[in-house]
């Protein structure tokens, strides 16, 4: 089942802020004068949050939503609340449908499951690799435990995809994105190496990791994602201002996205005191009776917090 049967995926708060975070940094590459450039190819669902948000702050008209539940009724029912003409639907399964796609753009890729890991999710970063133009990115959101508990069954599913240090405490949850980042890392370097191994140097593809996160909203989930681009382009790469951003990181620890339990008064008064620094902030008399965890969180992801607003006469 997939996950817009279960909540609407919309109001999923750390979700909706880690929704945002990407967008700022897809607007630093993605610019308007080479939006025309790009395809935007997701798992639109029923929502299209994330197809909403790219086509009004990219102006990305080349949209592909790959539904896997491919009944008539549903792919009716997508159709019917696809909010622009130009998302195309493209039934099937996202190891069944990603080949098949016209991959002659540079493309942001957000393959978006609400699954845990599974083979089939190598067999589609290796199709996203093979196809990706420098200046692609991709990126990738799963939950975070696995339905493997036990080293054996774990490495009987995987085989030489799990790395050698493997040990019980990896399949856990505190531990398991660090898993799913080296073999999600290894899997995307053996296929560059392997395309580009004839190129010259500055002429081959790399993967930039750019973000690392964990959140919570239902279920515990990662997201893994960077960029490709070629060699000769690092120094490029290395002048654009993301870098500069808290959520940014190409570290193994990821940033977690923890959505704070606030009032909409205290909301309100905690933004009147931004920016400021974190010290200055966390102590800061006006609300000094707001935990002090929730003050952290929210000094990370004001800018991306989510307003809801319930309204009685839709």
């Amino acid at each position: 089942m997939s996950s817009d049967r279960k909540i609407n995926y919309s109001l999923r708060p750390s979700k909706s802020i880690e929704r945002k975070m990407l967008l700022d940094v897809f607007k630093e590459v993605c610019i308007p004068s080479n939006c025309d450039q790009y395809q935007y190819i997701g798992f639109g669902a029923s929502f299209f949050s994330d197809f909403k948000l790219i086509h009004r702050e990219l102006s990305i008209t080349d949209m592909i939503s790959i539904e896997g539940n491919s009944d008539k009724l549903n792919i009716k029912r997508c159709e019917y609340n696809k909010p622009f003409s130009c998302i195309v639907i493209r039934p099937g399964y996202s190891y069944q449908v990603l080949n098949k796609l016209p991959w002659k753009k540079k493309s942001i890729v957000w393959l978006d499951y609400d699954k845990s890991l599974q083979n089939f999710m190598f067999q589609d970063i290796e199709t996203c690799c093979h196809k990706a133009k420098p200046w692609s990115f991709l990126v990738l959101s799963l939950r975070r435990d696995f339905e493997q508990t036990e080293k054996k069954s774990f490495q009987d599913e995987f085989g030489d995809k799990v790395p050698d240090y493997l040990t019980p405490e990896y399949l856990e949850s505190k531990k398991s994105h660090i898993l799913i980042r080296e073999m999600i890392i290894n899997v995307i370097e053996d296929v560059i190496v392997n395309d580009y191994s004839t190129k010259k140097e500055e002429d081959r593809l790399i993967f930039k990791q750019i973000f690392n996160f964990t959140y919570k909203d239902d279920a515990p989930m990662y997201t893994f994602g960077g960029i490709f681009i070629l060699k000769s382009q690092e120094n490029e790469f290395n002048k654009l201002k993301f870098h500069s951003y808290n959520f940014v990181t190409n570290d193994v620890e990821p940033v977690c996205i923890s959505y704070p339990i606030i009032t909409s008064m205290e909301y309100h008064r905690m933004t009147q005191l931004l920016p400021s620094t974190e010290e200055n902030f966390v102590i800061n008399s006006e609300i000094d009776f707001v935990p002090k965890a929730h003050k952290e969180n929210y000094f990370n992801t004001y800018k991306y917090y989510p307003s809801y607003l319930e309204s009685r006469d839709l």
